[in-house]
């Protein structure tokens, strides 16, 4: 996900994450988060987490985004290492 914010930083009323996750065994905990790689730092307050088999839509708000042209990606993990899987995310930029 390329998001460029220069001056419309300003014009942002709030940023939402979203990602739909899920650990097929149910015996362990997925963690996701939204990584700028561009500047190669988590972005704050955009860590999620579930243990449930169902895929389960979670949202981290008010993230904030940094200005410029950024790489945004999807970083996850789990506490044991088992499979986990996303089905979807999303970023939604709310406009003032």
């Amino acid at each position: 996900l390329n998001i460029t914010a220069d001056d419309n930083l300003a014009n942002i009323s709030s940023v939402i994450f979203e990602v739909s996750l899920r650990i097929p065994t149910a015996n362990d905990e997925v963690f996701a988060r939204l990584y700028n790689k561009t500047d190669g730092v988590a972005v704050s307050s955009s860590e999620v987490t579930t243990d449930n088999k169902d895929s389960t839509l979670l949202q981290a708000n008010n993230i904030s985004l940094k200005g410029g042209n950024k790489l945004y990606q999807l970083q996850m993990k789990t506490r044991f290492g088992r499979e986990s899987l996303a089905d979807s995310a999303r970023v939604k930029i709310f406009i003032k």
